[in-house]
């Protein structure tokens, strides 16, 4: 699990503005959804594995799963965002999210990976300050 630079995530973590935005009452939900897209991409780019593997919906490898145990526990804990939108995102049930976040929580006492669970909160802070994007928090 190698770390790009901070530079290269955040570049590649900004919205694409090709992308048309819906508008009324689907604005909030692809709002919510911009926001975790860009969790995906960073968790993806630091896994170094491609974003369709986060929302694979058969079982995988564990560095696949890990990777995604991340993605989710990201959206909850730095983005407060509920585990239900959390586990529709990812296509998985809510409990599996908290399932997750408590994985992630005590896999935090290793040090290699609390190192890259600092790194990445950092950074996806970081591109939240400055992702031109209004992310509405639940």
């Amino acid at each position: 699990m190698a770390m790009n630079t901070t530079s290269e995530m955040l570049q590649d973590c900004f919205i694409r503005e090709d992308v048309a935005p819906f508008s009324g009452q689907f604005a909030e939900r692809q709002t919510q959804y911009q926001a975790l897209d860009l969790v995906d991409q960073l968790v993806a780019r630091t896994f170094r594995m491609p974003r369709s593997a986060l929302h694979a919906g058969t079982r995988c490898r564990k560095s696949v799963a890990f990777a995604r145990q991340v993605a989710m526990y990201l959206g909850h804990v730095c983005l407060s965002y509920p585990l239900k939108d959390i586990a529709s995102h990812y296509g998985r049930d809510r409990t599996t999210v908290a399932y997750a976040c408590r994985v992630v929580e005590d896999r935090r006492e290793e040090e290699g990976v609390e190192l890259l669970i600092n790194s990445m909160e950092s950074a996806l802070e970081t591109i939240m300050l400055l992702t031109p994007l209004t992310c509405t928090r639940p």
